[in-house]
């Protein structure tokens, strides 16, 4: 229902999420990569010249109409997609085919976002895409923490005012970024494209080493606001913990070939401890969820305790949650 209609238990809008099918196309690649593939396609031809891409789009009448956002995760999703892809089923085929990017005037300092009909112009191959895509989100810039800046919003489209200043950082999406490089620099090495195999291999060491950084009282920040203050900290009336950056600090350190770390191995005792309800067997995104505290994150606030990405389970995050347990040796409930 999420792949083909676009729907879900929350939500049945019909739309194309640039991040939602691509991680459920994921899904796919043993069983039916073709679906995998297609929608590789289909989103790196919703990119922007610039690299950026629509955040969801509708396709109906013969026209596409979309959103031009400031989420900084979303065209990290497409370098993530590719190299899963590629490095599962071999078919390095697809990094040299075509498909066009989008044009249009880019956001200016007023604009939030904007909803417009998507116009198409010139190509580049699904690796190019990519490229500009892993590119892009380096040189959005970092904030004084040495992570990268949280954006509009990051996976979690509801902490869209952490960042609103031009000043938050999220611990995430520097993980997420850290994690598709490293990976990304090895298809760069496969195409003999020397030079973008080690920008993305030097950067990937330089964003893991910032992400060691957020490391603190037992567990990692979810980031930081514009005023540098912590979001997800212990003592914190809301969100204390978030699954989310436990999770990807364990899939990070795989990814660079290292064992799980102290640190990693603490966050995730402290993640099964705080976030799974044993009585009803779900795994929360983030506890306590925000309600009538000080944070101001975006509007995640605007959900009831507990419903959605307000310390609800969420699908994903859930499934994230478990493979990190199982990549620690977490592998029986109290362990």
């Amino acid at each position: 229902s999420r792949f083909f209609a676009r729907s879900g238990f929350y939500q049945v809008g019909g739309a194309y999420g640039f991040r939602d099918q691509l991680q459920d196309s994921l899904s796919f690649i043993e069983t039916a990569p073709e679906l995998c593939r297609a929608q590789i396609l289909k989103c790196a031809s919703h990119q922007y010249f610039e690299g950026d891409v629509t955040h969801w789009w509708h396709e109906y009448a013969g026209k596409e109409t979309g959103l031009r956002s400031r989420y900084s995760d979303d065209l990290l999703w497409l370098p993530y997609a590719l190299t899963e892809y590629v490095n599962k089923t071999g078919d390095v085929a697809l990094l040299s085919e075509k498909v066009p990017y989008l044009s249009s005037e880019m956001l200016d300092s007023r604009e939030k976002e904007r909803y417009e009909e998507l116009r198409f112009e010139g190509e580049g191959t699904v690796y190019e895409h990519a490229v500009k895509a892993g590119k892009l989100a380096y040189t959005r810039g970092f904030g004084s923490h040495s992570l990268l800046k949280f954006g509009g919003g990051d996976w979690n489209d509801g902490m869209n005012a952490v960042g609103k200043g031009g000043k938050g950082e999220s611990v995430w999406l520097t993980e997420f970024c850290a994690i598709i490089y490293i990976n990304f620099s090895r298809i760069c090495e496969r195409l003999n494209d020397a030079e973008n195999a080690k920008f993305f291999a030097e950067n990937a060491k330089k964003l893991y080493e910032s992400v060691k950084s957020a490391f603190s009282e037992g567990w990692y920040l979810r980031g930081y606001y514009d005023n540098g203050e912590p979001l997800g900290k212990r003592g914190n009336a809301e969100c204390e913990i978030d699954s989310l950056v436990q999770s990807f600090a364990v899939f990070m350190d795989k990814a660079f070939g290292n064992d799980i770390g102290e640190n990693e191995k603490l966050a995730l005792e402290a993640a099964f401890e705080k976030l799974y309800d044993k009585k009803y067997g779900f795994f929360k995104l983030l506890t306590p969820p925000f309600d009538a505290g000080n944070e101001k994150p975006g509007y995640i606030k605007g959900y009831l305790p507990g419903i959605r990405e307000n310390g609800g389970q969420y699908t994903h995050a859930a499934v994230w949650a478990c493979m990190a347990l199982l990549l620690g040796g977490k592998t029986k409930e109290g362990i």
